[in-house]
């Protein structure tokens, strides 16, 4: 609540300041008109509010790489415009008014572009992105899965579909609380990630489930690296609270050799083999 107060201080302040040197500039180093044309005046200043607000708007992103760039060119729109609506009252100079109008208008509207780029970039990763572990969600994984049987068609290769499920993974939730369950979620995804090559990406499917995309690997070859893997969660101690617990995880391997098998027969060949992996006892790979 302070921290949103003290913003919003810093905010007004700008936008009193900016009012006053603007107005300052203009009373002091130019004539007045006789008579005003309050209707382009009211009209412009309320445009220039408009960018004012746009530019409030936008004060709770200031920790995304978007804002600094938007925020300037809100900021120059609002002093565009309102340098246009005083422009009713004193009578600027041909120069001021290219400079303070016109030039920073157009630079308005190619910060104001750039940033809203960017702002459409960082919502689609956001998108694609799981929020807890920060590996690529469900629908992106499906993307480059699907991607990959599109291309095989014109660049024959061959695949491997991991499914990687943690063993009793319930049991911490119920004995530790979803916190935690979390906490080992981040923790199992940063030891598998910190395990992968340029030819793999993992993603989180749901829940305690992840899904490993091997790139030119066939399920053979899948079958002997992934025990490496396995081998390494079952090592590791996770860390909950102030105690360390070990955990297994179950995976089922499917191979997509570019036939006519889509995305559903391959996951589901993937997901039955980890199902039978969880059948033979779990901490297996199948």
């Amino acid at each position: 609540m302070a921290k949103a107060i003290y913003q919003n201080k810093k905010f007004v302040s700008l936008s009193i300041t900016t009012w006053l040197i603007l107005v300052g500039i203009s009373y002091y180093f130019f004539l007045r008109f006789e008579s005003i044309n309050y209707y382009n005046l009211i009209l412009e200043f309320i445009i220039s509010c408009v960018a004012l607000y746009l530019l409030y708007s936008i004060q709770p992103f200031k920790k995304m790489p978007f804002y600094k760039t938007l925020a300037l060119g809100y900021y120059l729109l609002f002093v565009s415009y309102f340098v246009d609506s005083i422009d009713q009252i004193f009578i600027h100079s041909i120069g001021y008014t290219v400079v303070m109008e016109k030039i920073t208008l157009i630079a308005s509207f190619v910060f104001i572009f750039f940033g809203t780029k960017k702002w459409m970039e960082n919502y689609q990763q956001i998108a694609l992105t799981d929020d807890l572990t920060q590996l690529p969600n469900r629908k992106l994984i499906r993307q480059r899965i699907n991607n990959l049987i599109k291309t095989c068609k014109n660049n024959p290769s061959i695949f491997s579909l991991v499914i990687i499920d943690i063993d009793f993974f319930k049991k911490i939730n119920d004995q530790h609380g979803h916190y935690y369950g979390d906490k080992i979620l981040r923790q199992f995804a940063k030891l598998i990630s910190s395990s992968l090559n340029n030819n793999e990406m993992l993603g989180r499917w749901g829940g305690e489930e992840f899904v490993l995309i091997k790139k030119n690997t066939d399920k053979k070859t899948a079958l002997i690296e992934l025990e490496s893997l396995r081998k390494a969660i079952a090592k590791r101690s996770f860390k909950i609270d102030n105690e360390f617990v070990k955990m297994t995880a179950s995976f089922g391997v499917s191979e997509y050799k570019c036939t006519k098998q889509d995305f559903k027969g391959l996951f589901m060949e993937a997901d039955k083999a980890m199902y039978n992996a969880k059948n033979s006892g779990r901490n297996r790979i199948r």
